[in-house]
């Protein structure tokens, strides 16, 4: 009897708790592309600067900064005709150097690093890049939160790679 008294508590509340995430997710926003004008718009509400521009191919480009440091926001997989709403975004960071890094250097940040990786251009410069697909959808939080995992490793990259 007193487990029947229990559960004639529990269950109620428990769908009660149920009804209220159900509630909350219903003002959870899904991306499943992004746009330059969007992307903008939500750097700007977390606090980056964001300058949008277009790319050779007409598709966008975002210029940016956190903590001092330049970084872009690359578009792919844009849509053809409008060269707009985007599966595919990556972040970068690229260090000009005097007299660039090594592949030591790249390779042993890519072996401790778990989320973005890292690479050469043709001066040795180094390069931090971060993708994220849009596949399945992304929400808003989860979105902001790369940005911000991002930045944070873009400013451990700086000082691996120029101490």
């Amino acid at each position: 009897m007193k487990l029947l008294k229990t559960l004639s508590f529990a269950l109620p509340a428990a769908l009660l708790a149920h009804m209220a995430f159900a509630q909350e997710s219903k003002n959870v926003v899904v991306y499943n592309s992004m746009t330059g004008t969007e992307m903008v718009r939500l750097m700007q509400e977390a606090g980056y600067r964001a300058t949008l521009s277009k790319d050779s191919d007409g598709e966008p480009t975002i210029a940016s900064a956190d903590s001092g440091l330049d970084f872009n926001v690359y578009f792919y997989v844009c849509d053809k005709v409008t060269k707009d709403n985007c599966k595919t975004i990556m972040f970068v960071r690229g260090i000009d150097l005097k007299n660039g890094t090594t592949l030591s250097t790249i390779n042993d940040w890519n072996g401790d690093s778990l989320h973005g990786s890292a690479w050469l251009d043709d001066e040795n410069d180094p390069y931090y890049g971060l993708a994220l697909s849009f596949s399945g959808g992304i929400t808003k939080e989860h979105l902001i939160e790369q940005i911000s995992l991002f930045t944070r490793n873009m400013r451990r990259f700086e000082k691996a790679v120029n101490p």
